[in-house]
C-alpha cells in the first residue's frame, strides 16, 4: 500500500500517490508533491528484491560457466563479467535511490487508494499481493517459484517413469 512521502525537493510531508501502472513483472507508483508538483516514480520494495535475487542468480550461474575449473577466460569475460556486476549494481540503486530520498511520513493517513488511476491487467493481483509483502518477501520469492516448478517437473519426470 503506498504511502505519503516527504518531498525531496521542497521537504514537505505532501508526496502522496496520484497513479499506478503495471510494467512487467512489477507495478509502479507516481507521486505528486501538492506544493511544488514534483513528480517521483516509486517502484515496491518487493519489485526490487525480485529483481536483485534474479539479478544474483544470473550471475552466479554466469560465473559458475566461466570460472569452472580448468576454464580459460582470457581478458574479455572477466571485464564482461564486472561490467554486468556493476550494471546490476547501478540498476538496484537508481530503484532504491526514490526510497532513500523520500522518506516515508511515519504519522500521515494512508490516501484512499480507490482514488488513485490504475492501469487495468489480468495478473495484477497476484503482483500486489506480493508487493505488500515488502523486501524480504521478494528477495525470497524467485526462490519460491523455481522450487515450485522443479518440484512440479520432478513430479511430472516420476510419473512418467512409473506408469509408462
Amino acid at each position: 500500500m503506498p504511502k505519503v512521502r516527504y518531498c525531496n525537493k521542497c521537504g514537505g510531508p505532501t508526496l502522496k500517490p496520484i497513479a499506478r501502472h503495471m510494467q512487467i513483472y512489477n507495478s509502479a507508483y507516481t507521486y505528486q508533491c501538492e506544493i511544488c508538483s514534483n513528480q517521483v516514480e516509486v517502484i515496491p520494495l518487493a519489485s526490487i528484491g525480485q529483481l536483485i535475487t534474479v539479478g544474483l542468480l544470473v550471475l552466479t550461474f554466469w560465473a559458475v560457466i566461466l570460472f569452472r575449473e580448468g576454464a580459460q577466460p582470457g581478458l574479455v569475460g572477466p571485464i564482461i563479467f564486472a561490467t554486468a556486476g556493476l550494471a546490476l549494481l547501478f540498476t538496484i540503486a537508481s530503484h532504491l535511490s526514490p526510497h532513500w530520498r523520500n522518506k516515508i511520513v511515519n504519522d500521515a493517513e494512508t490516501p484512499n487508494f480507490a482514488d488513485i488511476k490504475q492501469d487495468q491487467i489480468a495478473i495484477k493481483s497476484p503482483i500486489i499481493w506480493l508487493e505488500n509483502l515488502g523486501l524480504l518477501a521478494g528477495l525470497i520469492a524467485p526462490i519460491v517459484v523455481i522450487f515450485l516448478v522443479l518440484g512440479l517437473a520432478t513430479l511430472v519426470g516420476y510419473v512418467t517413469y512409473t506408469f509408462q
